[in-house]
């Protein structure tokens, strides 16, 4: 029993996600979508307010009226007053407001930390690589033979140009 205990422990620590793994999926599920979805069409390259929020140093620097989020404090964080809409500002402007269960989602993110992904910048050498290695062998053995000299829907698959600027359709993808 003595050696039992020890060796349950160890087998719950390795099939239990860390608390990082977990606050990466809370964010990534919950919270960036939310985020893209409410916020994000006056508060990224427009910055009203002087706000941006598709940024972790964006959120905690925050706008003209001061920080969007206060990790830890969400008392003290002006994007809950904001959705909340308790207070002078209410956003999202001339949307749909937040349902309760959003609202709770922002309060834990924040309460918690405020756990946001480290962009790992890539450099175009490693990018190169990675594409002509892992991404273009996919494309050649799927999609060549429909998207390179014939352009299907008018999009090419084969140099990472003609991939960025798509088809009759849009972009093929989009980078980020």
């Amino acid at each position: 029993m003595k050696r039992l205990l020890p060796a349950l422990a160890l087998v719950l620590m390795l099939v239990r996600p860390s608390v990082a793994q977990q606050q990466q999926e809370f964010f990534e599920t919950r919270i960036r979508p939310l985020l893209a979805q409410q916020c994000f069409s006056c508060h990224t390259d427009e910055k009203m307010g002087g706000l941006r929020l598709d940024s972790k140093e964006s959120v905690l620097k925050g706008g003209t009226r001061g920080p969007a989020v206060v990790p830890g404090e969400p008392d003290k964080s002006l994007l809950l007053d904001a959705v909340r809409q308790t207070g002078e500002l209410k956003m999202p402007k001339g949307g749909q407001h937040l349902t309760d269960t959003q609202i709770q989602d922002l309060t834990t993110w924040i309460k918690d930390g405020a756990y946001w992904p480290e962009l790992i910048a890539k450099t175009p050498a490693a990018e190169r690589e990675f594409f002509e290695s892992r991404i273009r062998p996919l494309l050649a053995q799927q999609c060549f033979v429909c998207h390179t000299n014939s352009k299907m829907g008018g999009l090419r698959l084969d140099s990472r140009d003609d991939i960025l600027k798509g088809g009759k359709s849009g972009p093929a993808i989009v980078p980020g």
